[in-house]
């Protein structure tokens, strides 16, 4: 069985490409610094005495040295932000990919389904219903007063939004495509998480919960019952609009 990979992904593929952004605008910086340092010590051979060449040389190399240590410092901030952002996303919808592949035969996985508000993490059609499944990789303690808070601290963006709004635009484009409206249930996991007590059953209709919690409420779910037809026949409708996309 092949091992499962998500280096296609939106998240992924954002997270390498701002990686190898960070990377070429050092390597040009550095380029930069090394011909002043040159150009500098080529002008101190050909003019000025010998113990002005030596002191401005060697007050050339330090500010090279101390301007490229200042970089490095900037550069490896950025790639830690880059990492704790788009880099821990990957992994941890690539937790999610994984736990969803367990579920085994007649459960439909779409992942990294893209449209014009972004990416939908992953997507399960089977005959418990439709669900749109959110994945998050903030580590600390997730609780709701309201709304989400992480270490009794609000979350800066709102993911029970996103989480409705990306099941409402697959229940949408489904009765768009196929004329019959179907309920889509909304999924917010964190992996990397522990949830409160404060957090039971869904809230504002979304089901949120840590590592592995998306193939609970999707083996228990009771708002929805589709025929193995009706499953297939979303799914194929689903993987050819995200191959599709063109929005």
């Amino acid at each position: 069985m092949q091992e499962p990979s998500n280096k296609s992904s939106y998240t992924y593929t954002k997270y390498k490409i701002i990686n190898k952004n960070l990377a070429i605008i050092g390597l040009i910086i550095l380029v930069i610094l090394l011909i002043c340092y040159l150009c500098e010590s080529l002008v101190n051979i050909f003019s000025g005495k010998s113990q002005e060449k030596m002191i401005n040389s060697i007050t050339c190399f330090f500010m090279v040295v101390t301007l490229a240590k200042g970089l490095e410092r900037i550069l490896n901030k950025r790639f830690k932000n880059n990492y704790m952002t788009w880099g821990r996303g990957a992994g941890a919808e690539l937790v999610t990919q994984k736990h969803l592949g367990k579920l085994g035969c007649g459960y439909h996985i779409v992942n990294d389904f893209q449209y014009k508000y972004g990416n939908i993490d992953h997507i399960c059609i089977c005959q418990t219903g439709i669900f749109t499944i959110e994945t998050k990789a903030h580590k600390g303690l997730i609780s709701y007063n309201g709304r989400l808070l992480k270490d009794g601290k609000e979350i800066d963006k709102d993911f029970i939004f996103q989480a409705k709004s990306a099941a409402m635009y697959i229940s949408e484009y489904i009765q768009s495509v196929l004329g019959k409206k179907y309920f889509v249930t909304p999924i917010l996991v964190f992996n990397n998480a522990k949830i409160d007590s404060s957090i039971r059953g869904p809230r504002h209709g979304v089901w949120i919960g840590g590592k592995g919690f998306q193939n609970y409420v999707i083996a228990n779910n009771k708002n929805l019952f589709l025929s193995e037809e009706e499953a297939s026949a979303i799914y194929d409708i689903l993987k050819k609009r995200q191959f599709g996309y063109h929005e």
